[in-house]
């Protein structure tokens, strides 16, 4: 009898709090928050990051690397992810009352980058993981496009000794987890890319197209 009564509180306390961990687990990467859980998904899993874009000085048109007559520019490079807060409500709870949905607050990005072969090498510690700023870094609930810097100019600048005029590629992969606070009710935690958990960032001194 003890046993019985105390699945059943068990099962109410679930309902009632609406909480992730009441027998409603979400997939990998999902945040659960207190009134909504969240998703990410980059528009594009594969970067092609230049370390330099080369114009040339007399036409101010892109130039191919080290031509003649052409110098380099360094531009970061950046990710649009879909940001997607999804409100808790009956059909995905199994309770019978409703929760104000609450928006949330990117506080922080964190961005591992791993070698994805053999031919790439491993990054100094400082690039190795680094943090970024999400714009912007209000979710409310449904879809939300962000924008993070995926590629600094700082990475950029020390890997063109080894990619600048070489026609080596390096490959990354890149782990994205963003820590998230539920404004209304200061519950955190963290959202990661859905799917395979990363993005694929090729790095090289890539041929420009002329403009």
């Amino acid at each position: 009898m003890l046993k019985k009564y105390l699945a059943r509180f068990f099962c109410v306390a679930c309902a009632a709090g609406m909480l992730s961990s009441c027998g409603d687990s979400k997939a990998g990467g999902t945040g659960e928050f207190a009134t909504v859980f969240a998703t990410a998904n980059s528009t594009n899993s594969v970067v092609s990051s230049d370390v330099a874009t080369w114009f040339d000085l007399t036409t101010g048109a892109a130039a191919q690397p080290c031509a003649a007559n052409s110098f380099p520019t360094v531009t970061p490079d950046n990710v649009i992810l879909n940001v997607t807060s999804t409100a808790y409500t009956p059909a995905n709870t199994g309770s019978s009352s409703t929760i104000p949905a609450s928006a949330l607050s990117i506080s922080n990005v964190t961005l591992t980058f791993t070698p994805a072969n053999s031919a790439t090498p491993a990054l100094p510690a400082r690039f190795q993981t680094q943090f970024a700023s999400a714009s912007p870094s209000l979710i409310v609930v449904g879809s939300n496009l962000v924008t993070l810097q995926i590629v600094s100019d700082d990475m950029k600048n020390f890997l063109a000794a080894n990619l600048q005029c070489s026609g080596v590629l390096y490959t990354y992969r890149v782990s994205v987890a963003m820590d998230v606070v539920e404004v209304n009710t200061n519950r955190s935690g963290t959202v990661s890319l859905s799917g395979n958990g990363y993005l694929t960032v090729n790095m090289a001194d890539f041929g420009d197209t002329a403009k």
